[in-house]
């Protein structure tokens, strides 16, 4: 799912991958997005699900859990509750405290969702999903809500910031000082997570209001992206590109070929002035092979 080129940009086009693109236009800048999954080369299905609205604003990623069967129904259930919500009761953007109440009651819905469907489950009781959600308002906001370890991510040409902190047991062993972020990326319980959708009645949802500048990018990603590219490579990457579906491919080239352990989800998002979009060429959709 991206978003491309200036002129008559359609609301979406969808390439032989099933891949969407769009764009938002606003009065003095716009937002260009894409998204893409890949099962990996070491997984027999995919449990990840994600989402771009018909309206290019929400972008949703979930890093399911609980087994083949019960982490993609877990994942696709908190994806389809969220679009429905979307669907159903849009926030307005131009209201921050109204996003943010919006983004926690989607993951309520969404985390009610789950737990439903795993205590009514025989194979599956313990499916559950990671969440990461952006909404992108006018004039460079972006609304972040998050639950597990799936992350968000703001590049600029002079940083790279991570909007989310994993819940997860090496980031709390890195937060008491037991593990350095190196030994953190090797841990054998890397993958342990804190929270997630679906194991409890109600859950904490972690959010951040970030204003991008012209130029700058967002990166949602499953950790199938962060367990084998770095925050520095993240930055080198996009920053070398002008095409949010040129990110989302060369990112997934870098994890294919790094032997890509895990299911890989990756969402990118780039705010463009009138005039760098004029600038910019009609991306080639047929080389977005996700």
């Amino acid at each position: 799912m991206t978003a491309p080129y200036h002129g008559n940009i359609p609301d979406t086009t969808t390439d032989k991958s099933g891949n969407k693109h769009g764009a938002i236009s606003m009065q003095n800048s716009t937002w260009l997005t894409a998204g893409l999954t890949d099962r990996g080369l070491k997984r027999k299905d995919n449990q990840d699900n994600f989402l771009i609205s018909d309206d290019k604003r929400l972008l949703v990623v979930a890093d399911g859990m609980g087994g083949a069967s019960g982490g993609e129904k877990a994942s696709k259930l908190a994806v389809g509750t969220i679009e429905a919500y979307w669907n159903e009761a849009p926030p307005d953007y131009t209201q921050p405290n109204q996003v943010e109440h919006w983004l926690k009651e989607a993951v309520a819905r969404a985390n009610a969702a789950v737990r439903s469907a795993a205590l009514e489950s025989r194979d599956s009781p313990n499916m559950g999903t990671t969440l990461v959600m952006a909404i992108l308002s006018d004039e460079g906001q972006v609304h972040i809500a998050h639950v597990g370890d799936s992350r968000a991510t703001h590049i600029s040409n002079e940083e790279v910031v991570g909007l989310t902190t994993d819940h997860s047991v090496v980031m709390e062993m890195f937060k008491r000082g037991q593990l350095t972020k190196e030994q953190c990326r090797v841990s054998p319980f890397r993958s342990i997570i804190t929270r997630c959708l679906g194991h409890d009645e109600q859950v904490a949802v972690d959010y951040c209001l970030k204003v991008l500048g012209p130029g700058d990018w967002l990166v949602l990603a499953s950790d199938g992206l962060s367990e084998v590219v770095q925050e520095k490579e993240l930055k080198e990457t996009v920053n070398n590109l002008e095409m949010p579906e040129e990110a989302c491919s060369t990112l997934l080239e870098m994890v294919l070929s790094r032997d890509a352990p895990d299911n890989v989800t990756i969402l990118s998002a780039r705010l463009v002035t009138s005039k760098q979009t004029d600038e910019l060429p009609v991306p080639d959709v047929s080389q977005v092979n996700a």
